[in-house]
């Protein structure tokens, strides 16, 4: 299966929680025999089996610069069979989420890092139904919110 990874630019140090959850993510992916396509920040060189570095970033400020760069590869990279989010939800990065989701007819999962705000759920929920959690309180949320898939992931070292 050929999964992108998406999160916040991927590069050391490795300071960032979503950053390294999505890193872990698709070392293990690759791992099991999955190709896992990577947006990173340029000039970084993941040392992993399966996984291919997209050198989309010029910096590991998330500025706004960065998430343009990004949207544009998301729009026009090969396809993949999966998307996958390690993003905070915003109604704004829901939307854009959801609209190139849609645009490019891949599935999409989103992971959780933080808690998000109602309205950003709403957005993003119109058209997938999933999502994973970093925290067991927010099952409820979701799934009052309309998910029908929620998984709660363990976090930690």
């Amino acid at each position: 299966m050929r999964i992108r990874i998406v999160s916040r630019p991927i590069a050391p140090s490795w300071d960032s929680g979503s950053m390294n959850m999505a890193y872990g993510v698709g070392v293990y992916l690759g791992r099991h025999q999955h190709t896992v396509y990577m947006p990173v920040v340029q000039n970084f060189h993941p040392l992993a089996e399966n996984v291919v570095a997209e050198p989309v970033y010029t910096s590991r400020t998330f500025g706004l610069s960065q998430k343009m760069r990004l949207m544009g590869h998301l729009l026009t990279a090969q396809p993949v069979d999966i998307m996958h989010f390690f993003l905070g939800l915003t109604r704004v990065t829901a939307a854009v989420l959801s609209w190139v989701a849609r645009i490019r007819g891949t599935p999409a999962v989103l992971t959780l890092i933080h808690v998000p705000k109602p309205r950003a759920l709403h957005n993003y929920h119109e058209h997938h139904n999933a999502a994973n959690l970093g925290n067991k309180g927010w099952e409820n949320c979701l799934q009052e919110a309309g998910f029908e898939l929620c998984n709660t992931l363990v976090t930690g070292v």
